[in-house]
């Protein structure tokens, strides 16, 4: 785990959550609710149900965009 900020993009989780959330470079989750300085992502597939629901539509439709 390095300590680099920004943060990489990637699952992320914090303590006081319950569910992994995405983690944009800029340290922001994608359901905006989160804020991380550090890099605590983790290695989790895109659709695995510990995932925030509303971060895991929010990247689909952003994959589906960048297409």
């Amino acid at each position: 785990m390095s300590n680099e900020f920004p943060p990489k993009e990637g699952w992320g989780f914090l303590r006081q959550t319950r569910k992994l959330h995405y983690f944009e470079p800029s340290g922001e989750s994608l359901c905006g609710h989160w804020f991380m300085l550090f890099d605590n992502l983790v290695e989790a597939r895109d659709d695995a149900p510990s995932n925030c629901a509303a971060c895991r539509r929010r990247l689909k439709a952003r994959q589906e965009a960048a297409k």
